[in-house]
């Protein structure tokens, strides 16, 4: 799946680009004509690039609060707004049974236009999502609910929640990058397509591949074989069935990778690195100044100073085989599913190791100083055990960091604590401890088990396998702010992608069925150590 970040660069405009689903088959209008009907929008929550913040969000479109400029809007390809890419027009558009709707009518006589009808015609062209720019917008906290056009929406409770109340519709674009399940092209008369999974009534994961398979080659106006091999090689031969089967492997990979544990969840934010080369992550060391202006006098120039922070992309990377005998063996589709989630929570899994291996490897930053120091005021001193007293010494500390100019002014940042995330023996302490502390804004202070802060030992993923485990001592405690409040931990991503990708192919050289690569690049690092604070516990 293509970043947030790189769909916010194909929209130079500085509108929202909102990402579309994954799940939708594509049916032509019966009468031939260059036109289709499809759902552009929902209130379903969508992670989106925020300008105003340079990050990605959580956002819900309400449905009512949508603004034309006209009665119609640009159809393009990738939300690329050159006149190259405009196909055509989206037009009656609507709000129809909670979705937002509209006509999408092709142009004629253009390459790009011709091209996108070519590859909606044969099926391999999909999604579809909007480009807007929001004018009003509300925030619901972590955890708290909301209603929004007769629906009730929860913000997940390490995440806040951003409500467009009234936000102005641009353009619509063809995409392939799935986000929104429920954004869909429909057929030109607007019966919903419904995926192959769905048609005879029964979910996808009670169904054999060949009863999958034959249900794509009927829709597909094509003769279901009479037995299962020849139903499965039909299938998989067809574009139709290759198309159904990459969708399934691509979803559940990523449905698993999304449903993953992380503990760090709300702490880390997202970087962004060109390619596999050493990258530099820049920071500000020391913060700007605005002095006083005198009547008549001329304002100085910006003085601060920034640092970088060397950082380098590592590629994990693993390969499965589907193969056409195992498909024919008349098993049921559910337990392949459930490895492809597996496989997505593996990667999620990494993730964590890598970030835990990070923070507990207690690295020096590009100051020289460690992470974790008594300099930085960010580490329990003489063991730290948990307790009311050190809890409330950690709080003391990450509120009352500073950061100071070049004039040796200071500069207060005010951070208030997130989560408190502590090794499995403590939590139930940790949740006493934390019962009646309320934070800034009233919410309670979030408290986290994480494994990896144990005893057990787990795989640093930097290293060789042959390596030791990396492990905690059981008594260890991570005191975390927002990192969308300060820059501290960072995941940095291959052009800011964090999610593993997803590559099917068709099997060759004698080999029949289907396979797939998932590659995951990923690093992290520190910018800063000010908004953490940790404590080893022991003595």
């Amino acid at each position: 799946m293509a970043s947030f970040q790189e769909a916010a660069r194909l929209a130079p405009s500085r509108d929202t680009v909102r990402l579309a689903t994954g799940n939708e088959i594509l049916r032509l209008a019966a009468d031939g004509s260059r036109s289709l009907t499809a759902t552009i929008a929902t209130n379903n929550p969508v992670e989106v690039f925020d300008w105003a913040s340079g990050r990605v969000v959580l956002e819900v479109l309400s449905l009512r609060g949508v603004q034309l400029v006209s009665d119609s809007v640009p159809l393009l390809t990738d939300h690329q707004r050159a006149v190259a890419s405009l196909v055509g027009t989206a037009r009656e558009i609507r709000e129809e049974a909670g979705q937002i709707v509209a006509r999408l009518e092709f142009a004629a006589g253009t390459s790009a236009a011709d091209d996108a009808w070519k590859l909606a015609s044969t099926r391999h062209l999909r999604g579809v999502s909007v480009g807007y720019r929001v004018l009003e917008s509300r925030d619901i906290r972590p955890g708290q609910a909301a209603t929004v056009d007769g629906k009730q929406i929860v913000a997940p409770p390490d995440r806040t929640l951003r409500v467009a109340t009234r936000w102005e519709l641009r353009e619509v674009s063809l995409v392939t990058i799935a986000a929104d399940r429920d954004s869909m092209i429909r057929s030109a008369t607007g019966e919903s397509t419904m995926p192959a999974s769905q048609i005879i009534g029964r979910s996808h994961e009670h169904m054999t591949w060949a009863e999958f398979l034959g249900v794509v080659l009927e829709r597909e106006g094509r003769a279901r074989p009479d037995n299962d091999r020849s139903c499965i090689r039909a299938g998989l031969s067809s574009v139709g069935g290759a198309a159904e089967i990459d969708n399934l492997i691509g979803t559940a990979v990523l449905s698993g990778f999304r449903a993953g544990s992380d503990s760090l969840a709300g702490v880390w934010r997202t970087g962004s690195i060109p390619n596999f080369l050493e990258a530099q992550l820049i920071h500000a060391v020391t913060p700007p100044r605005l002095r006083r202006l005198a009547k008549g006098a001329t304002a100085e120039v910006l003085s601060f100073t920034v640092g970088a922070q060397a950082w380098r992309l590592g590629r994990f990377a693993a390969q499965a085989k589907f193969d056409e005998q195992d498909l024919a063996d008349g098993g049921h589709i559910g337990p392949y599913e459930l490895a492809l989630e597996e496989t997505g929570h593996a990667a999620r899994r990494l993730t964590s190791d890598l970030l835990w291996s990070y923070l507990l490897s207690n690295p020096k930053l590009d100051d020289g100083v460690a992470l974790f120091h008594a300099d930085r005021g960010n580490v329990g001193a003489g063991g730290s055990a948990l307790a009311e007293a050190t809890l409330d010494t950690a709080i003391e500390k990450v509120s009352a960091q500073v950061l100071t100019d070049e004039e040796g002014r200071n500069h207060h940042l005010n951070l208030v604590p997130l989560v408190l995330i502590v090794a499995p023996p403590l939590l139930g302490e940790a949740r006493r401890l934390v019962r009646n502390l309320k934070l800034d804004d009233g919410r309670d202070l979030i408290v986290r088990a994480e494994s990896r802060l144990g005893t057990t030992g787990f795989t640093d993923p930097r290293e060789a396998d042959d390596q030791p485990a990396v492990a905690g001592n059981g008594t260890n405690w991570l005191l975390a702010c927002a990192g969308d409040a300060a820059p501290g931990l960072v995941l940095g991503g291959l052009s800011g992608n964090i999610e593993p990708q997803v590559r099917p192919f068709a099997l060759t050289d004698g080999e029949w069925g289907r396979g797939f690569d998932i590659v995951l690049d990923i690093a992290c690092t520190a910018a800063a150590g000010e908004p953490l604070y940790f404590a080893s516990g022991a003595a």
